[in-house]
């Protein structure tokens, strides 16, 4: 059996002609204007195709729902089916429209709704619920101090609540780039670098507007993950084409493991993106490459300043042995 329509309207009606008629439908955004709230009514289109083979017994068909939290914001649904019988089995549709009435919605979010047949799924759909208008300005707000909050937190070194923050924005906001972002970043300063790489691609996808700290992330995910061609090219790219737009934080390499690094300048960035391409280069190996991207880092003050940082001792240390592995020698 499979379903062969699974549709979402604000109205829908099947008729005896095996036509579904229908407003408003293919719904895939629910727009509110307050949360929690309710909306009037929602049509779920359904039509299963039994074959042959399964028109000799009765089915149980059942809807659930699954918003936010997996919580279900409508009662489950099921009737019992049982397709004709016939002296000459041939396939057989059931089609009907499930009405839900003042549908109540407490979070914006993924909703979804399931079909079962005989406890096995054959159809899910999902839609998002979101906020609109005036509302939707001042939760965009509400997010935006939500992300503070977890920024604040990390800085802190309370990365548990500040994973925790992003999580529970990311379940509301799905669609919100930073958020993902700085999930990600958490992942990786974990040694999570799968995680990491995927929520980092994520939201890249959603566009995020700092390229040249994606790129530099997930380049460290695909050296963590020992995909080191694929990490050099990406730091190539960023000293090469990634402008620096502002103040960060990103990771610098040595050897095996991660270090955060305090970047205030472009010059900063490109050091490290050099330095980091040397210790990629190093395991390809490249080394002739290695050896020039380790001296080109080395002419930065990020590395050859007085520590001012804690962060500024790890950068000279690492630079200082991947030229010793690369036969550079120290940095002067």
């Amino acid at each position: 059996m499979k379903a062969t329509v699974f549709f979402l309207a604000d109205y829908a009606k099947a008729h005896q002609d095996g036509k579904f008629y229908v407003t408003g439908g293919f719904l895939r955004t629910i727009d509110l204007s307050s949360l929690p709230s309710e909306y009037s009514h929602l049509s779920l289109g359904v039509r299963i195709e039994f074959a042959a083979d399964d028109i000799q017994s009765s089915h149980l068909v059942e809807i659930h729902s699954s918003g936010p939290g997996s919580r279900a914001f409508v009662k489950p649904y099921s009737l019992r089916y049982r397709p004709p019988e016939v002296d000459d089995p041939e396939p057989t549709l059931l089609q009907f429209v499930y009405h839900m009435e003042e549908v109540p919605f407490s979070q914006e979010g993924e909703h979804s709704l399931i079909l079962l047949v005989d406890d096995g799924q054959i159809a899910e759909l999902t839609f998002q619920v979101r906020l609109s208008g005036a509302a939707a300005g001042v939760r965009e707000a509400e997010w935006g101090d939500r992300l503070q909050e977890g920024v604040d937190a990390f800085s802190a070194g309370d990365g548990v609540g500040a994973e925790e923050i992003f999580r529970e924005i990311i379940k509301h906001r799905p669609d919100l780039a930073a958020a993902r972002n700085n999930l990600a970043f958490i992942q990786l300063s974990q040694g999570k670098a799968a995680e990491a790489r995927e929520q980092f691609l994520e939201a890249g996808r959603l566009e995020f507007d700092r390229s040249e700290l994606l790129d530099a992330n997930i380049a460290c995910c695909d050296y963590l993950l020992s995909n080191f061609t694929l990490a050099l090219a990406r730091f190539e790219r960023c000293f090469k084409a990634r402008p620096f737009t502002g103040q960060s934080i990103l990771f610098g390499i040595q050897e095996d493991h991660l270090f955060p690094v305090d970047l205030e300048s472009a010059a900063d960035y490109l050091a490290l993106m050099l330095l980091n391409a040397a210790w990629c280069a190093l395991r390809v190996p490249a080394v002739e490459k290695a050896r020039d991207y380790a001296h080109r880092a080395s002419e930065f003050d990020i590395v050859t300043a007085t520590p001012v940082t804690q962060d500024l001792p790890l950068i000279a240390r690492s630079l200082a042995l991947v030229q010793g592995k690369s036969g550079a020698g120290p940095p002067p």
